[in-house]
């Protein structure tokens, strides 16, 4: 039997159990943070419940890896109160270092956002922006192109942005790797996407920056960093104070 957990809900769930109800064998767990998200939404509700499992437990809790230990897939959808790829992709990395054999599909709404985590070992990701930007860009070759773009390229309250930040020093131990740091966003619930790293390494006197941005290879992901290494981040600035 085919073990499905799907975790988070909005409205692409009783679409996504539509299909999955086609299997022929399959057990399926909902793990919701609580059950107030299903009683203000009930047009979410999916349609059968057979055999469906609801727990409600913060994804971010460790429990939450011992429920799922021996499933075959899990979809982390985006939780729609608190609106952030970032959790998104730190929930689905736990999931896949704790057990690298179960299938991981993660949501996240912005393709920049996708375009980073793409480096982190999760087998799926489905970019839902990236049919609201067909549509801008469609919208740019049959209107003013002009006052588009020059609308694009403002900076509106509340956009990403990239940012380098040392951390603090309790962040780091002898052995911290960067897929550690990514780990200890998601425990303190820091709303923020790690996307790369610059280690500064003394040198004749001086020091030399290292960047790594996307770090696509095992030895750069299990790489050792020190209380000197900056991290570089993509999010919202008032996030920015860890």
């Amino acid at each position: 039997m085919k073990k499905i957990a799907i975790i988070n809900i909005n409205e692409k769930l009783k679409g996504i159990i539509k299909e999955i109800n086609k299997l022929d064998d399959y057990e399926m767990t909902l793990i919701i943070p609580n059950k107030e998200i299903l009683d203000n939404n009930p047009s979410w509700y999916p349609e059968s419940i057979h055999n469906i499992k609801i727990i409600f437990i913060n994804p971010k809790d460790k429990k939450v890896l011992e429920i799922i230990k021996g499933f075959d897939s899990v979809v982390v959808l985006r939780d729609e109160d608190i609106n952030c790829d970032a959790e998104t992709a730190l929930v689905t990395v736990a999931i896949e270092e704790a057990n690298k054999k179960i299938h991981t599909v993660a949501e996240v709404y912005s393709s920049i956002n996708k375009y980073h985590i793409e480096t982190l070992n999760i087998d799926e990701i489905i970019c839902i922006g990236e049919v609201s930007e067909k549509m801008i860009a469609q919208g740019a070759i049959t209107s003013k192109i002009d006052g588009f773009f020059n609308y694009l390229l403002k900076i509106e309250k509340g956009s990403a942005e990239v940012f380098i930040k040392s951390l603090p020093e309790e962040y780091f131990n002898e052995e911290t790797r960067y897929f550690d740091i990514l780990k200890l966003f998601l425990e303190k619930n820091i709303k923020l996407i790690p996307i790369g790293y610059i280690n500064l390494t003394p040198k004749a006197n001086r020091l030399i920056r290292e960047y790594k941005i996307n770090p696509k290879t095992t030895e750069d992901k299990e790489r050792i960093l020190s209380k000197n290494t900056e991290i570089i981040f993509i999010g919202m600035k008032e996030n920015l104070d860890l």
